[in-house]
């Protein structure tokens, strides 16, 4: 609808339209007359169905201006409350009908929500039995005859390992003022007595770092007073002090 027709009033807006119509039928007249060739019977036809198209657009069309008239006479039909009553009723229903329909989608969200809380659930609870059942046979397994004798083989063989080099000059020196106690004392004071000559050579076991005059030190005090492991360091002093 253009800007010109929103103008219009009920009564121009009508005998535009009905003016159109009557053009409408006009081409479609003329289409059935050109459908006609020297049929006579095919022509009464068309002529019967031009003439009721006509007469019930003249019909239709008189219907809609007489009920026009008739509401320009009679001005807007009042609301009146029994349609207000029923406008009403039907909004609320409208509105029970929704709120229905929202509940039952509320629901049933909450109850997916609840089997998929379940099935979390279930995870979670075979998880920690799994996780008790092993702590359990751990437990029983730590105190069984095999599992102690293994770790007393493994305090055994441990010991050994870290002495094995005290140990060996030991056995090869065979007397009592070269015991393992007493070379440990020995090869600490030696590297505490060159340790600008020891500092190029000795690393951190973990980083690899050259160590510095205080971890010398300490080191020192490893070999001396613990049963840390004596590498070729430790052997080059037996070497040089000839034992």
């Amino acid at each position: 609808m253009s800007d010109d027709d929103e103008n219009l009033s009920c009564r121009e807006k009508l005998i535009k339209r009905h003016k159109l119509e009557a053009k409408e039928l006009q081409g479609k007249i003329l289409q059935l007359k050109k459908s006609v060739n020297k049929d006579k019977k095919r022509k009464k036809m068309v002529q019967e169905e031009i003439l009721k198209l006509e007469k019930d657009l003249k019909e239709r069309q008189a219907l809609e201006l007489s009920q026009l008239e008739t509401e320009e006479k009679q001005g807007p039909a009042p609301v009146t409350e029994e349609m207000n009553s029923l406008n009403i009723n039907e909004t609320n229903s409208d509105l029970i009908e929704n709120e229905e329909v929202l509940t039952n989608d509320d629901n049933n969200h909450e109850k997916k929500l609840s089997k998929a809380e379940k099935r979390r659930q279930k995870k979670a609870e075979a998880a920690k039995e799994r996780e008790l059942l092993i702590k359990e046979a751990e437990k029983a397994n730590k105190f069984c005859a095999r599992n102690v004798e293994a770790g007393k083989l493994k305090a055994i063989l441990k010991e050994k390992k870290l002495q094995i080099l005290y140990a060996a000059l030991a056995h090869q020196l065979k007397s009592e003022d070269y015991s393992i106690s007493s070379l440990r004392s020995k090869t600490a004071s030696y590297i505490r007595s060159k340790l600008d000559d020891f500092m190029p050579f000795i690393t951190d076991p973990e980083t690899g770092d050259l160590l510095d005059q205080t971890q010398l030190e300490k080191y020192c005090d490893e070999i001396e007073n613990t049963s840390a492991w004596g590498g070729q360091p430790e052997l080059a002093t037996r070497i040089k002090k000839a034992v």
